[in-house]
């Protein structure tokens, strides 16, 4: 496949889409082989960055577009698609005021957690109106109750499975959530229980971390699908 660092050779880092055996790193391993088995003809990746992601669905064949606010991150992800040997249109856009529509598929990877509860609220109704009908958003985002993320200044929008439901169905989609490190979702949703479950116990947050890396749930991950 074609390199995301350079035309030859693919740099292996922690932050790769896929490994040297085909598989993708943790970071991308629900996003981006369920965005596949969707067949996506158009796709729309939010807070792009540097396009690693919408190089990689670019490479299967997919019309991407790669939105974000920093330009030169833009421009580093633009040359690299062309040394790639690949289209994608990467522009600066507010992912809270999206102005162009049609997409089958949206993605973020922890992008959702640098937004304000307002800003969550705008930027969902604005990725719902992008969609086409029966569009789907695949949503990764640190879980509010992961202490590795908590510290960080920009993360000021970490939420919970059951925030989110909330913030998805005012949006108008209809919300699944991932079993851990699968393209598997479901209306049932256990992670809901648990988080009732974890929110009536008075023990430390490590504790409470500890039992939501055990079940998968240290990130959350979503299946939001517009209905009309």
């Amino acid at each position: 496949m074609p390199s995301l660092d350079t035309p030859q050779n693919y740099t292996v880092s922690s932050q790769s889409v896929e490994m040297p055996d085909g598989k993708f790193s943790k970071k991308y391993d629900t996003i981006a082989p369920l965005a596949l088995k969707y067949k996506p003809r158009r796709l729309l990746e939010i807070g792009c960055g540097e396009g690693r992601l919408a190089i990689f669905f670019a490479t299967r064949g997919i019309e991407v577009t790669g939105i974000d606010l920093r330009e030169s991150s833009l421009s580093k992800a633009d040359s690299v698609a062309k040394l790639t040997g690949v289209n994608v249109s990467f522009l600066i856009m507010d992912a809270c005021d999206i102005s162009i529509t049609g997409f089958d598929i949206a993605t973020s990877t922890d992008f959702y957690e640098h937004l304000t509860e307002e800003q969550q609220s705008w930027h969902l109704a604005s990725v719902y109106n992008a969609l086409a009908p029966g569009g789907i958003y695949l949503l990764r985002t640190p879980h509010k109750n992961n202490v590795r993320q908590q510290n960080s200044p920009e993360h000021i929008g970490l939420v919970t499975y059951t925030q989110l439901k909330a913030q998805a169905l005012a949006s108008g989609f209809t919300p699944y959530f991932c079993l851990p490190h699968t393209t598997l979702h479901a209306p049932f949703q256990y992670q809901l229980v648990l988080e009732r479950f974890l929110g009536g116990r008075q023990w430390a947050e490590l504790t409470k971390y500890k039992i939501l890396q055990k079940f998968g749930m240290a990130n959350v991950l979503a299946v939001l699908k517009k209905t009309i």
